[in-house]
């Protein structure tokens, strides 16, 4: 996600098939490809198992990477918020709640926020 852009960047030339059986020198060519416009939140968080209490808890990357619980997270909420490219002006009336679990005003522009929910691992359907 970048300047509300939300984008697929892959890197072309790293392909071990390439470089070696067409004699390609290995390049890193970064290609960014733009797929939705208007992004205003791009929020990836991860169910983690903790079996000593018999609980779940919500985390973020940063939270996982230091405890080291990787192989704990038994599923992972995506959620994106876009903003409608069309100004209301004071007709957008209502509210709706964004990413961070926040009652907010459209403001303007109608906004829609997706969540998807996927469960990675079987917690013997205690979820």
């Amino acid at each position: 996600l970048a300047g509300g852009e939300l984008s697929c960047r892959s890197t072309w030339g790293r392909d071990i098939d390439t470089v070696a059986t067409r004699a390609i020198p290995a390049r890193s060519i970064s290609i960014s490809q733009p797929i939705l416009s208007n992004v205003e939140a791009f929020q990836v968080r991860y169910l983690v198992d903790d079996p000593p209490n018999n609980t779940t808890r919500w985390q973020r990357a940063p939270a996982i990477q230091t405890a080291g619980t990787w192989n704990q997270v038994v599923a992972v909420e995506i959620c994106l918020q876009v903003r409608g490219e069309v100004n209301h002006g004071n007709l957008m009336t209502g509210t709706y709640t964004d990413c961070a679990d926040a009652i907010q005003n459209h403001s303007q522009f109608l906004r829609m926020v997706m969540r998807q929910t996927v469960q990675l691992r079987n917690r013997g359907n205690n979820l």
